[in-house]
């Protein structure tokens, strides 16, 4: 967050300049430390199996190695996903989702209509699945 304040607020003064890199520096420090840690982390596991034979498990969380797992990759992640979800949003109606099937014979189409309103006076909101076959009550 330090970061990217300090690059809204670059002015193209050394100052600047120089409190942008040593905030990168440090975030690159910390990244390499979190790095270590996670090797170190690694080869314990490794050991631990050799010695106990059997595989060693965090007592909490994963063993999600982050190396390749950046701020950026997270926001790239969360943009497109939210991008897929304003595509895919006006596709999928709210409300519940009532299913309707009667096979390819079935022609009673005042049962049909008596049951839909029966179920739409219970659901308003009701959004009608079927298989757009041209016949029968699909």
């Amino acid at each position: 967050q330090a970061q990217k304040r300090s690059q809204k607020e670059q002015d193209g003064s050394e100052i600047r300049s120089v409190e942008l890199e040593r905030l990168t520096a440090e975030g690159q420090t910390l990244l390499e430390r979190r790095d270590c840690l996670e090797f170190f982390r690694d080869q314990a596991a490794e050991q631990f199996e050799r010695h106990t034979r059997t595989a060693w498990r965090p007592r909490s969380g994963s063993m999600v190695n982050h190396r390749a797992l950046t701020a950026s990759l997270i926001d790239s992640r969360d943009f497109i996903a939210a991008k897929r979800q304003v595509q895919i949003a006006p596709l999928l109606p709210t409300g519940p989702k009532i299913a309707f099937t009667g096979g390819m014979e079935c022609n009673d189409h005042i049962l049909i209509w008596d049951k839909l309103d029966k179920v739409h006076a219970k659901h308003p909101d009701m959004v009608l699945l079927h298989g757009g076959s041209p016949k029968g009550a699909e």
